[in-house]
């Protein structure tokens, strides 16, 4: 239970891997689409996967409005580039150069 306040509450959830579905995962979103539905607090959620089906996300979070379902917004980050990703191991850590600020 959430405490009332004189302000506006917004909260932000992240959930990320969301592609990696066990009964966790699905508990999970079962509880944030309940929430989604009975709050009346501002709440946004972001699920986060390079590989999952964004269109079957987006119709089980769909919102009622104005007597009809509307499906969550999905928002595609397109990169053409792949990032660099560089692996440390504890020993690499002492050969890094130290910054002071």
């Amino acid at each position: 239970m959430l405490p009332d306040c004189d302000f506006i509450f917004s909260l932000l959830v992240v959930i990320d891997e969301v592609h990696e579905r066990d009964e966790d995962t699905d508990l999970l979103l079962l509880v944030v689409r309940k929430f989604l539905r009975h709050t009346q607090n501002a709440v946004k959620v972001i699920l986060m996967s390079a590989t999952a089906d964004a269109e079957k996300f987006a119709k089980y979070f769909s919102t009622p409005i104005e007597g009809r379902f509307r499906n969550a917004p999905i928002i595609e980050v397109e990169t053409n580039l792949p990032y660099t990703v560089r692996e440390y191991y504890l020993n690499d850590l002492q050969k890094l150069p130290v910054y002071i600020i």
